[in-house]
């Protein structure tokens, strides 16, 4: 009860949040790494550069979801696709206990295991998953300076098509790869050098927005937030240049990634990778057929070797 947690960050894909962690002898504590489970705390050990925390741990009940919650991990087993020319998780392999390594004098935490929030006891039901996390304790003094975003796709407007679109990757985190907090982050378009305008007859908001906050998404769905990914439509013909800018705001000064700018004429649009092949995974992470019934999860490989 006297035990006063510290504010760290937990990264993941791209992305993250904040979670609060302590330490009590040989025990620690750690609380807020599931959004469905904001106020639940998962106990572990420290002992010998690793901590270990019991596997499916009992959370709580969701009121929301109206299921009972634990805490899971497992390995990832991967195969080799000759096809593809890369290692794909066919399943997940649990043990007894979830291991972390710790390095206590740079207090941080980090694990190859993937960590699920499991919606059943002894087997995997995932409600949340999360790839490789590490967990680290952050200084305050950290750059505020937002990653430089990533341009993936662009389609330019066409009469016939009606829209143009963009996809892009954001991340809240600063080059050094610590975490910012998103909801002080934003992004914004630029059209031929100058901030593009969101108006609420074509984009279903309240009022004009330049600054879009990171997580939004529009009523239209012609804003789009998934993951790390952000995908906008627009219908704006004759564009040269559009960019984009990642912006983080607190309450004392605004910071500015560069912007990443696409020349419309140089070529008529960024091609979206050559799709090599899709698998297909059920909510507790298991590879399944296209044809399973139930919930699916569609993951699309790319000749480039990314994922979707």
């Amino acid at each position: 009860d006297n035990i006063t947690p510290e504010k760290w960050a937990m990264v993941y894909s791209n992305t993250g949040k904040f979670v609060d962690v302590a330490f009590s002898g040989d025990d620690v504590y750690i609380k807020g790494y599931a959004d469905a489970m904001p106020d639940a705390w998962v106990k572990g050990r420290v002992g010998d550069g690793k901590i270990t925390i019991p596997n499916f741990q009992y959370l709580g009940y969701n009121d929301y979801l109206g299921i009972v919650t634990f805490f899971a991990g497992a390995t990832p087993i991967k195969e080799w696709n000759e096809s593809w020319q890369q290692y794909e998780i066919v399943d997940y392999d649990t043990n007894d206990v979830v291991t972390f390594d710790y390095d206590g004098d740079a207090k941080r935490i980090t694990t190859e295991e993937t960590v699920f929030l499991s919606a059943s006891y002894n087997s995997l039901y995932a409600v949340e998953m999360y790839e490789s996390p590490a967990f680290h304790y952050q200084d305050a003094g950290i750059s505020k300076v937002p990653v430089n975003p990533q341009i993936v796709y662009f389609q330019a407007y066409t009469p016939e098509v009606g829209i143009g679109g963009i996809q892009i990757k954001v991340a809240n985190l600063n080059a050094d790869g610590d975490l910012l907090d998103a909801d002080n982050m934003y992004y914004r378009y630029y059209v031929d050098g100058d901030p593009f305008e969101l108006y609420p007859d074509e984009y279903g908001i309240e009022e004009p927005m330049i600054d879009i906050p990171f997580n939004f998404q529009d009523t239209f769905g012609w804003i789009v937030a998934y993951g790390d990914e952000r995908q906008l439509l627009f219908t704006i013909d004759g564009v040269s240049v559009f960019g984009v800018q990642q912006i983080y705001m607190d309450d004392e000064e605004t910071y500015y990634s560069e912007i990443i700018n696409y020349d419309t004429d140089a070529v008529d649009e960024v091609a979206a990778p050559e799709v090599v092949g899709r698998e297909y995974f059920d909510m507790s992470g298991v590879k399944v057929s296209g044809q399973s019934k139930g919930i699916l999860l569609e993951v699309s490989r790319y000749a480039d070797g990314s994922k979707t």
